[in-house]
């Protein structure tokens, strides 16, 4: 993939948030991961991946997003009803593929674009990693708006995982954290798991043509209710196959040697695979 020099065309300025489970605030830093150029009005969108919590379409606005603050908790619940309260769940994505209609030429609309990002053979990269809490809404990304050049899109890619980390083997794509009740006293879990993808939505509709004048959401709802499918904790608490540590929290780590509870690394990877598989994906734009 190649850097491209930094000239003007018409774009669309986007508002990158992400969110599973509730809707996301964004990061706060002011760098601006792609850009216009002087003069180019852009407008602001979003790009949203969220679960079906029943709370209805993302925001839209940067205003009613910064509304939504920390101190949020997600229930998960496994097999046996026991319900693990996450109060944080970090996903690193290494790099976002915003997908162009076929006669679109991406190099060809980067050769004039001012901005950092890059080609692949056919689509536009927002190279990462970044990671976000999709419980708390926070984000370490160091981006606050992102510019794509005014085309048809017709869609997303994801790349969920630690691709090219110089230390990926201490990578986790997906970690979730938080507590649960086991023999009348609460316990602190922590899940952390290797986990790679690739999840590419297609609009199902005509492709998009986003203008400087449109509003635009590019938008991934996940189904969060069977994460913790095919895990029970408390009857493997119980049968010794997972254990405690020291403090009391229960660490299943899929990077350590050895790792305790591979049934539960294997379903909660399987499960995610299937949640970012059948993930709903829409494309939305407003004048």
């Amino acid at each position: 993939m190649m850097r491209r020099e930094r000239t003007i065309v018409p774009s669309v300025a986007v508002l990158l948030c992400v969110s599973a489970l509730i809707a996301l605030r964004c990061g706060t830093s002011g760098d601006l991961a792609g850009g216009s150029g002087a003069g180019n009005p852009g407008v602001t969108a979003s790009v949203s991946i969220m679960a079906d919590t029943g709370l209805g379409a993302p925001p839209l606005s940067r205003a009613s997003i910064d509304g939504i603050d920390g101190g949020r908790t997600v229930p998960l619940v496994d097999d046996d009803g026991l319900v693990l309260t996450a109060s944080s769940a970090l996903v690193t994505v290494y790099a976002i593929h915003f997908i162009l209609e076929d006669s679109e030429d991406c190099e060809a609309l980067l050769d004039s674009f001012d901005g950092d990002l890059v080609c692949d053979s056919e689509n536009i990269v927002l190279p990462g990693p970044f990671v976000f809490d999709a419980v708390t809404g926070n984000a370490d990304s160091l981006f606050d708006t992102l510019q794509l050049p005014s085309a048809r899109y017709r869609g997303m890619k994801l790349v969920v995982g630690c691709e090219g980390d110089a230390d990926s083997s201490r990578c986790r794509p997906v970690e979730i954290f938080g507590t649960f009740e086991y023999r009348g006293e609460t316990r602190v879990f922590d899940f952390q798991i290797d986990f790679s993808d690739r999840p590419l939505y297609h609009y199902t509709g005509p492709p998009q043509l986003l203008e400087p004048a449109d509003t635009a959401l590019f938008s991934v709802t996940l189904d969060v209710s069977s994460w913790l499918d095919s895990v029970d904790v408390a009857a493997d608490l119980d049968a010794g196959t997972i254990a405690l540590d020291s403090t009391g929290t229960l660490v299943i780590d899929s990077g350590a040697s050895p790792a305790q509870g591979r049934d539960i690394i294997n379903a909660v990877r399987k499960n995610l695979r299937d949640a970012f598989a059948g993930a709903e994906f829409d494309l939305v734009k407003s004048p």
